[in-house]
């Protein structure tokens, strides 16, 4: 039925006006105790909420459809509409519904969206729920991002012809829960995320305001404006502060200053190096069980879970820096009565920096207030066990924790222990607390004691064994009484209401102390609701000093976390310095051997460096290590680059400044990419962004194509690598193509490494050792049967493998590229080269 329709009702004529302001969202109209959804709101609430589904008028011809809920459950149905990519407008009562003369007031008091949820109900307490907007122009490409719970706003922004690049890689790597992107660049930043989880929300087109402009919303951002320098810069925070006008305006009162960061002081890893490596989730399930994060996340408060995996995802290039966190993480492992303290401590910690942000934008409950004294207690217990500690990075954190006691005193003394959840039903303020309070619930309390004994009076005089004295919020006090008792109703009883066994009556003196009492409530409630605000006001004046608790514990709790699994998994200190070097000695994979357990897996050594063998050429048969080898490489380097010990016996990495991998390549159906041209782009991206300080990984390069071919651009690759000086970094690459080990007679920079086995009776034994060497098999039959293939295929198999090596063709290159033998049709038609055969044996990469 449309708004302007004479067959609506006035409440239906209100709700249509608010929904025409909110087209793009699901409108939860509050009436009454519940808030309801009509219409076409209503189809999509009922089945994400999966409520029933009814309908307004009946089944007549203007019939609306119609779902609803109980007010008080509405975080939970928020969790669900938000989850499911909807973006909910809480359309409240904004009148008191007994004062009202007509139709309630009703307005739109938030706009709920994937960036803007602050609820701890609605949020994961282990991510930074970033809300992030970006901007392109010829020349930069900028991104901001604020989280809008704890305050904290960042912005950075890319040059040059990989500005784009990096602009996707950075946005994979924040994960924000929605990205904001002007109308006419929503398509090209798609494109750019290649289609992704990451959803978008494409707003007015955003010019840049003026610098004075942008600074009045940050009033604690002082005279330091260099973050709004660029109008590109101006015009992505502008995208988040319209949003959150639109949204949440009181969101706004939270924010802390605008902090300019620059990607290029952390170690750059591309969205697919971070997939590969599995460091916040694995490929198989996307999930955080397994990855490299779960094996060393000890954390035990939110904030500290969130700042760890910032530290995972954004490794650090100063060795100053990581020696700082080394020294800190190196101090509590040598205490273990420490380490014990703290992991009890931390765990009374709430999540401050959200509780915060929650009361400064006046959303905080009694019970966040609540758990915010606690957590500044911890905070003070926290401080006082830290007393005394050397490292630069503990004591810093030491002297900045501040249990800010007077608030905390005042906490203490204004709320009872465990208030309830919603403001309106009093219950929040401590006896004692307020002399004014205290008397509107002492003539509360008489009231009703005095209506409790007003029962057995009334049955007494009457003689009515059965006569009840209750209460309910439409009809107030009453006297109730059966039927059967009727006729001993005495005159001076007024009717108040029939029911099927019994009538409801009311006397002038009992109306009389009703008033009384319900006064005394209302009032009372009133009273503890403004005493509450007036509280959460006190503590939102401190917002700046229990946002900085709240970091400071988030990074103790942070390198605690580290030094547990250091301790846990006999990692040790790794030297870390501007060296070329990349020298693991007994090196494990953290994640492997957490999952097989201490002592049973076979750690390997690593020795590259740039002045020497830089180019590691990796041979061996599938299943036998190489991927694991490679990737544990990769994994320690990045833990060392963290300030975290590393799993080995000892380890000296000198500072990378990028990780790329190349492994296991998949069609890419969207884009319409064979898995030949996802590998050959991805080898693109690395010869193209690697630099001296890199660490290249290539799991397996030009299998997708003919033999010759494929290894055609395995050899070119492996040369651009050791050959071109703006590269020539410390490089991984594994492959079946045995040839490219002849590499390293002509080429100083290039190792052979072999990964070891044994052969007993034709079966393989896999050693997991990796040693100097090449291997000259690749064990494809043997591998085969160990995967159960069937002996008639097997046995066919190693008949064909026989003739054709009696056949063999083998190259023989001597320092470039080998002229072929033949054309390269007749190439592909031959039987099969050595490393052709052993493709077929294999059956893929490790």
């Amino acid at each position: 039925m449309p708004a302007g329709s004479n067959k609506a009702t006035p409440m239906m004529r209100q709700f249509y006006s608010v929904k025409a302001e909110y087209p793009d969202t699901v409108l939860f109209f509050r009436m009454g105790d519940f808030f309801e959804m009509f219409g076409e709101d209503a189809r999509i609430a009922s089945e994400i909420l999966n409520i029933t589904l009814t309908s307004r008028d009946g089944k007549s011809e203007n019939a609306i459809p119609l779902c609803g809920f109980p007010h008080f459950a509405l975080p939970g149905y928020l969790r669900k509409m938000v989850e499911a990519g909807h973006k909910v407008a809480i359309c409240d009562q904004t009148e008191d519904p007994k004062q009202a003369k007509g139709l309630v007031k009703r307005e739109v008091v938030r706009v709920v969206t994937p960036g803007t949820v602050i609820e701890d109900e609605i949020l994961d307490g282990d991510k930074t729920a970033w809300l992030a907007s970006t901007y392109l122009s010829d020349k930069l490409a900028v991104l901001a991002a604020c989280d809008a719970g704890s305050g904290r706003f960042i912005v950075t922004q890319f040059e040059g012809s990989s500005r784009k690049r990096a602009l996707s890689t950075e946005i994979e790597r924040l994960q924000p829960r929605e990205l904001l992107v002007a109308i006419d660049q929503a398509d090209e930043i798609q494109a750019l995320l290649n289609g992704g989880e990451i959803p978008l929300s494409p707003r007015e087109d955003s010019t840049a305001p003026p610098v004075e402009h942008i600074a009045r919303s940050f009033p604690r951002q002082g005279g330091d404006h260099e973050p709004f320098g660029a109008k590109e810069a101006r015009s992505a925070i502008r995208l988040i502060l319209d949003y959150l006008d639109y949204s949440f305006p009181a969101l706004k009162k939270n924010l802390r200053r605008v902090q300019g960061y620059r990607t290029g002081d952390l170690l750059y890893m591309d969205s697919i190096t971070q997939r590969n490596l599995e460091l916040e989730r694995t490929m198989r399930d996307r999930s955080k069980k397994n990855s490299l994060l779960s094996v060393i996340d000890h954390t035990r408060t939110p904030m500290g879970s969130r700042l760890l995996r910032e530290w995972v995802t954004g490794p650090l290039k100063d060795p100053r820096q990581i020696s700082r966190r080394q020294d800190g993480v190196e101090e509590l492992v040598n205490s273990a009565r420490l380490r014990e303290e703290l992991k009890d401590t931390l765990r009374g910690v709430r999540d401050m920096e959200r509780l915060s942000g929650r009361t400064v934008s006046s959303a905080a409950n009694a019970r966040d207030l609540v758990a915010l004294k606690e957590s500044l207690n911890a905070a003070g217990e926290l401080k006082e066990l830290m007393g005394g500690l050397n490292s630069t990075v503990l004591s810093g954190i030491a002297s900045a924790l501040d249990p800010l006691q007077e608030l905390s005193d005042l906490l203490a003394k204004a709320l009872v222990d465990d208030p309830p959840l919603a403001l309106n039903d009093g219950g929040m303020i401590r006896a004692g607390y307020n002399s004014e309070l205290d008397e509107l619930r002492r003539i509360s309390k008489e009231g009703n004691s005095w209506i409790a004994g007003e029962e057995a009076r009334f049955r007494e005089e009457t003689g009515i064994p059965k006569l009840k004295v209750g209460f309910n919020k439409v009809f107030g006090y009453y006297l109730e009484v059966g039927k059967a008792h009727q006729d001993k109703v005495p005159e001076h009883f007024i009717k108040k209401q029939t029911l099927v066994n019994a009538d409801r009556y009311f006397t002038p003196e009992l109306k009389q102390m009703e008033e009384k009492i319900l006064s005394a409530e209302g009032r009372a409630k009133a009273l503890e609701k403004t005493l509450f605000e007036e509280l959460r006001e006190k503590v939102a004046a401190e917002a700046d000093a229990i946002s900085l608790n709240g970091r400071s514990v988030a990074a103790l709790d942070a390198l605690y976390s580290l030094s547990e699994a250091a301790f846990q998994g006999d990692y040790v200190r790794p030297v870390v310095d501007d060296s070329r070097a990349l020298s693991i000695e007994d090196g494990r994979h953290p994640v492997l051997e957490n999952l097989a357990g201490r002592g049973n897996f076979i750690p390997n050594d690593l020795e590259l460096d740039l002045d020497g063998k830089h180019l590691a050429i990796i041979t061996g048969p599938n299943m036998a290590g190489k991927s694991t080898y490679m990737r544990q490489a990769a994994l320690i380097a990045i833990l060392a680059q963290i300030g975290s010990f590393v799993p080995a016996k000892a380890a000296h990495i000198g500072v990378i400044d990028r990780i790329f991998t190349r492994v296991g390549a998949t069609d890419d159906l969207a884009l319409g990419q064979s898995t030949f041209m996802v590998e050959m782009v991805e080898a693109a991206r690395i010869l193209s962004g690697a630099t001296q300080q890199s660490l290249v990984i290539l799991d397996e390069i030009g299998r997708g194509t003919s033999t010759f071919d494929g290894m055609s651009l395995a050899w070119a690759i492996a040369e651009e690598l050791h050959n071109n000086s703006d590269i020539r970094c410390r490089a991984l690459f594994a492959t079946h193509y045995h040839e490219l080990t002849q590499l390293s007679g002509f080429l100083p920079g290039v190792v052979n490494l072999r990964v070891d086995l044994k052969e007993v009776g034709g079966e393989i034994v896999f050693l997991h050792k990796v040693k100097e060497g090449e291997a000259r098999r690749s064990y494809g039959i043997q591998v085969a049967k160990l995967a159960g293939l069937p002996d008639s295929v097997l046995q066919r198999a190693g008949e064909i493998l026989g003739q054709l090596e009696k056949e063999r063709h083998l190259f023989e290159i001597e320092g470039k590229a080998p002229e072929e033998p033949e054309t390269e049709d007749e190439a592909r038609q031959e039987p099969g080269s050595a490393a052709e055969r052993e493709e077929r044996e294999d059956g893929g990469s490790a």
